[in-house]
């Protein structure tokens, strides 16, 4: 324990000068359009170059810088350097106006008092237009104050900045609150799209996310697509968006120079185009294989629905002589139980007669009687109480119409009967 503290002492040391000395680079993970496997932007990400343990992966001093409170300068300087590297890109190549960075923001910046202005200011600073800049939260940041982080959302919203909720599907997030917030776009998290081949869940969780974006106007992008076979699915799902290394690794500004102006003089080596023609391929064999299976069960399910049916079939008439035999002893326990409720009834009446003198009810004759058909069910059949405040719903009515109270109020009266 003494050794692990130490380390991360010095680790966070490390880390302190590290910001002071800009000791970190940003790699950029293209994201491609599914639909036409064009570039659409990139996804930032941040190294740490640091000067004795050299190249230093984010999941190694992210979770520190968040403990520590550094993530906030680290968050300013990561957003900053991309909207510089991204408008210096549209200067150089005089394009790329419908491409986005996208740069995710930790909790403790959404939360502070001055976030809007800051970014704001890097916008104003780097010349880059907000509508070329995309803002990824992740879950867990919309339920430490949820009300604070919409007003944040639609304030920068206005300007034409977009955002992605990252991880979807992994944090606490409800999704009542889902259409309150601002999102342009659903990140499927890497472990639904990492089990999507053999996982039937996780491929059903993945349709019902696309699913869920398009019924609120979102877009979907799939992160770490490994494989052709889970790209191939994704496409037949309708995911829009896709980021991983099958598509690209995250890459340093050079060879993303290099891919721009690859894409923006449309120069691809004849290597390239047959290359990309053979994946084209695999995809294609990929989906007719998906949609194959998924035809398949549609067909086992439909045969067992079928043998289901024949099994209800069969059973309904080998025991119609029964069923009709239960149905007429439940008509006649019914006229039983009628005939004792209307004795009950008038046996109340009786009781409840108003005294000629005080003109109030006889309350007393009327428990004792209850009391004593209370003990004499008890010892004969069970008894199920029913207690139903019919005043409460008045507020269905009021919060959600007449039909809606209506409906409750003859659930209530199945129940009972």
């Amino acid at each position: 324990m003494r050794g692990r503290a130490l380390t991360l002492l010095q680790l966070e040391n490390d880390l302190r000068r590290a910001i002071k000395r800009k000791e970190f680079i940003l790699h950029y993970q293209p994201i491609v359009s599914l639909g036409n496997d064009k570039i659409q932007g990139f996804e930032v990400l941040v190294r740490w170059r640091h000067p004795d343990k050299g190249l230093i992966a984010p999941g190694e001093f992210i979770s520190l810088a968040e403990e520590t409170g550094l993530i906030v300068p680290l968050g300013f300087w990561v957003l900053k350097e991309a909207c510089t590297q991204m408008r210096a890109w549209q200067i150089k190549y005089g394009g790329l106006t419908t491409w986005k960075v996208s740069v995710n923001i930790s909790s403790k910046q959404l939360a502070l008092p001055n976030f809007v202005a800051q970014v704001k200011q890097v916008l104003q600073e780097t010349e880059l237009n907000p509508h070329n800049l995309k803002l990824e939260i992740t879950e867990s940041s919309l339920v430490e104050d949820a009300n604070n982080t919409i007003a944040i959302l639609q304030d920068l919203k206005a300007i034409g900045i977009e955002f992605s909720l990252d991880d979807f599907g992994t944090g606490y997030s409800s999704l009542s609150y889902l259409h309150q917030f601002p999102f342009d776009t659903l990140k499927i998290d890497r472990s639904f799209v990492n089990s999507i081949n053999n996982n039937a869940d996780k491929l059903g969780i993945v349709r019902a996310i696309v699913t869920l974006a398009n019924n609120l106007g979102m877009d979907t992008i799939a992160e770490g697509i490994e494989t052709v076979k889970q790209l191939a699915q994704l496409k037949a799902l309708k995911c829009q968006y896709g980021q991983g290394y099958f598509l690209s690794k995250p890459l340093d500004k050079e060879i993303v120079e290099h891919i721009i102006s690859s894409e923006i003089a449309n120069a691809q080596t004849v290597d390239v185009e047959d290359h990309k023609s053979i994946i084209d391929e695999q995809i294609a064999r990929e989906q007719l294989l998906f949609h194959i299976e998924q035809l398949r069960q549609e067909l086992e399910e439909v045969k067992l629905e079928k043998a289901d049916l024949e099994i209800m079939l069969d059973t309904t008439t080998e025991h119609a002589d029964i069923v009709e035999s239960q149905l007429h002893n439940e008509i006649c326990d019914r006229q039983k139980a009628q005939a004792a409720l209307s004795l009950a009834n008038r046996e109340l009446e009786k009781l409840s007669v108003l005294d000629s003198l005080t003109q109030v009810a006889n309350r007393r004759r009327f428990d004792d009687y209850l009391l004593q058909e209370w003990r004499k069910l008890k010892e004969e059949a069970p008894i199920s109480l029913i207690l139903c405040d019919i005043d409460y719903f008045k507020l269905y009515n009021d919060t959600y119409g007449h039909p809606i109270g209506d409906y409750c109020l003859q659930q209530v009266a199945l129940a009972i009967e």
